[in-house]
């Protein structure tokens, strides 16, 4: 993969950084620094996550030689998620989980339970499974689409990133059967989720990311039309975006679309079970958005977010059966016997498939209204309220689920996270512009108050000592002015610490 970034405001001292890191990035000096610096953070690291996770119960390394009483193996669970349970379920925790009533989460487990050895790619033994997943594509479709008068097509996915990779593999594999464009290119704003760059980076996809408007935090689009080439397959638009909750202008980039004879993605992952009813609420405030704007040639859903589903549950779609298929591997060849999937895994989870039918059946359109309705309250009245607390500004229009702000007049905001993370809230630390975020669930209903008064409190600790000693703060204000390649190999720590006993 290749990536380009246009437009992007000229940073000196990351020229330099840069320069000097790609020159000196093999030399014995610079991988000695490199592994110094790792040492550092995986010890900051192993203290703030694996001293949790080791004081749980004795370290396992390799298979018990008895297996271990049932009893004993459901209680060191429930010990557990008795303590891990309470940030979210006290609504403290930003996005992670959407619902959280219990009620809900039973109906949930007990879908998943009974499906929990089915796998649909054997529709013959299990068609229920089969039923779910074609009625859970065909009820997510008819939110985004007049379905009636135009269909739409598609398919459950393991989650967003997922979907979005499948979404950009069938623009890609479309547009080289059908137009011969063997060196892809695709336009996103900087904003867009990381998932898209796995999937140029799996893909063999030249990245080009553009900046995005100052005020609505939204794509900008002359830099999106002046980085369009003719190998461009495809366009990219956040609704809304993950980091500043903004609607990219979805019906402009539609008529670009339209004109250039590209894909416009729209990815909804986040939004796609709060728009279609944000809009029924509150139309003004919500741009279109959805397959309704011609152009628009697919769209990410994820069900486990606002569909209120368990984890490892989204929809990717399609304006046409042939995108779709594109998306598909068929291998008619193999010794194994002809075969096709039309997702990336071979064996897949009916039980996932069940839940998020059985959320979707349970909460209907009503429900979903209702939840919507919550949400963007809590929302609004957060977003009210830290417009009110001094040092403290808003970034992008918090017309949805996301509050993004950041601090002025000299305000560390990753000082602030800090401080709210010790407070017991977790909060999301974004970077260029260092701001943080919360993501307003069900679970922050009645809360809005509490998460204020905690703010200002934090934002005052933060004046009063603002130095950079510990968390975030520590962690970003070391790598803001690093290039992105050693700040690569320090992020290799943080999963060689979660994934080491």
């Amino acid at each position: 993969m290749n990536i380009n970034i246009l437009n992007i405001p000229f940073r000196f001292d990351k020229y330099i950084t840069t320069s000097l890191y790609n020159i000196f990035k093999k030399s014995s000096f610079m991988m000695n620094l490199i592994k110094k610096e790792q040492s550092k953070i995986e010890e900051s690291f192993d203290k703030e996550l694996k001293v949790k996770s080791r004081s749980i119960a004795t370290s396992i390394t390799c298979l018990p030689n008895k297996g271990i009483d049932h009893k004993d193996i459901l209680d060191l669970m429930v010990k557990a998620t008795k303590t891990e349970n309470v940030p979210w379920e006290t609504g403290r925790v930003s996005g992670a989980v959407y619902h959280g009533q219990h009620e809900h989460i039973h109906l949930l487990n007990a879908a998943f339970g009974m499906y929990s050895i089915s796998n649909p790619l054997h529709p013959d033994i299990w068609p229920s499974v089969m039923k779910f997943e074609s009625e859970i594509i065909a009820m997510t479709a008819a939110l985004v689409s007049d379905a009636d008068v135009s269909p739409v097509f598609g398919s459950t996915t393991s989650g967003g990133t997922e979907s979005i990779i499948l979404a950009i593999k069938a623009h890609r594999d479309f547009y080289r059967e059908h137009y011969n464009i063997d060196r892809p290119e695709m336009v996103v704003g900087v904003s867009a989720h990381a998932a898209v760059d796995k999937a140029c980076d799996m893909l063999g996809i030249k990245l080009i990311k553009v900046v995005l408007d100052p005020v609505s935090f939204s794509i900008d689009l002359t830099a999106l039309k002046r980085a369009l080439t003719p190998n461009t397959i495809m366009m990219y638009a956040s609704a809304p975006s993950y980091p500043h909750g903004a609607i990219d202008p979805v019906r402009a980039m539609g008529r670009i679309a339209v004109e250039r004879g590209i894909g416009l993605h729209v990815d909804c992952c986040l939004g796609g079970f709060i728009l279609p009813f944000a809009k029924m609420l509150r139309k003004n405030n919500i741009p279109d958005f959805d397959f309704r704007v011609p152009g628009v040639s697919s769209m990410s859903m994820d069900t486990h977010k606002y569909g209120y589903a368990l984890k490892g549950a989204s929809v990717v779609l399609y304006k046409s059966k042939e995108l779709r298929h594109s998306q598909y591997f068929c291998y008619a060849d193999w010794t194994g016997g002809m075969y096709t999937t039309p997702t990336i895994a071979g064996s897949r989870s009916g039980g996932l498939i069940a839940q998020c039918w059985a959320s979707l059946m349970a909460l209907g359109r009503e429900g979903y209204l209702r939840h919507a309705e919550q949400v963007l309250q809590v929302a609004a009245n957060i977003k009210e309220g830290v417009q009110r607390v001094q040092g403290l500004t808003l970034l992008g229009p918090a017309d949805a689920m996301i509050v993004c702000f950041t601090g002025k007049d000299g305000l560390n905001i990753y000082s602030v996270g800090d401080n709210m993370s010790k407070k017991g809230w977790c909060l999301n630390a974004l970077q260029q512009p260092p701001c943080l975020h919360i993501c307003c669930t069900v679970t922050h209903v009645g809360q809005e108050s509490a998460f204020l008064s905690d703010l200002q409190a934090a934002v005052d600790e933060a004046r009063t000592d603002p130095a950079e000693k510990e968390g975030k703060a520590a962690i970003y204000g070391m790598t803001s002015s690093l290039p992105a390649g050693p700040v690569n190999e320090l992020l290799k720590v943080y999963n060689d610490v979660v994934l080491k006993v």
